[in-house]
């Protein structure tokens, strides 16, 4: 595989010699894990969720590659911070307690990204997709949650909390390829140059491996009045990143390097 994505990488390299424009761009957000659970994972009940855990930052330098007025090659690295495991919910949704394992990516990547404008050549709509190698890690682990909370009209307590039985469950090291699908939308505005260098991107990513070497697992206990619950839940599974970022184009390099405006709009009204 490694041998596979750095073929990929020389050929968007060599393709992407003859372009016109280099779109340097850095870009931050955040990035919310979750797993898909595999294996002899807990299912997921009504009160026991594999859902998006509190964000985390990514950071992501990335090297474009202008080859037509809609289109670019990208060569980028990604480093993130993803919260990924287990959420616990009594019946009313009136408590809830967290636990997960913070699982740090360094992501390698190529992609392609395509663009046009809408709304009178005003706004740059566009998407990408990435095809990527992910180096990554487990940096610790955390809960969260608030058991003991009222809920508007219901009546009593609602409880929740949870112990974790286990520690570093995800390989100390591993490799795995990912994919990439994003949105991205951006302004394309007559002289206002800080306007269009930026772009709001919307993606989601997935890791083809389960970096797990054995079970994560957690003691939780739950209850309200409809329901009164406790056990031992265990998990493993592929990690799924969402991310919202802001990307900013810090220079170019090329023929165009001159043009306040993106290299990917149209110019059927004139505007230059």
């Amino acid at each position: 595989m490694k041998k596979i994505f750095v073929f990929i990488i020389l050929a968007v390299f060599t393709t992407s010699l003859n372009a016109q424009n280099w779109d340097i761009h850095i870009e931050t957000g955040a990035s919310f894990g979750r797993l898909i659970p595999v294996l002899q994972s807990t299912p997921r009940t009504a009160n026991l969720r594999y859902g998006f855990s509190k964000p985390g930052l990514y950071l992501s330098p990335e090297i474009r590659f202008t080859v037509s007025e809609h289109s670019q090659f990208s060569i980028g690295y990604q480093f993130s911070d993803n919260k990924a495991g287990i959420k616990f919910l009594t019946p009313s949704r009136s408590a809830k307690e967290t636990e997960y394992d913070i699982i740090d990516l360094h992501n390698f990547s190529v992609g392609y990204y395509f663009q046009q404008v809408i709304f009178h050549e005003h706004i740059r709509i566009g998407g990408f997709v990435k095809i990527g190698l992910a180096y990554g890690y487990m940096d610790g682990f955390g809960g969260s949650g608030n058991g003991g909370s009222f809920s508007g009209g219901y009546q009593g307590v609602a409880f929740a909390g949870s112990q974790r039985l286990t520690a570093f469950e995800v390989m100390p090291d591993f490799w795995t390829p990912d994919n990439t699908i994003g949105f991205s939308i951006g302004k394309n505005a007559t002289g206002n140059k800080l306007a269009n260098r930026l772009t709001l991107d919307i993606s989601a990513t997935i890791c083809w491996k389960n970096p797990y070497k054995d079970y994560s697992k957690v003691y939780y206990f739950i209850g309200d009045n409809q329901l009164v619950k406790d056990g031992i839940a265990q998990y493993q599974g592929i990690p799924l990143l969402m991310q919202i970022g802001v990307s900013y184009r810090l220079f170019r390099l090329g023929n165009g390097s001159s043009n306040h405006h993106s290299a990917l709009l149209y110019h059927g009204s004139g505007k230059s």
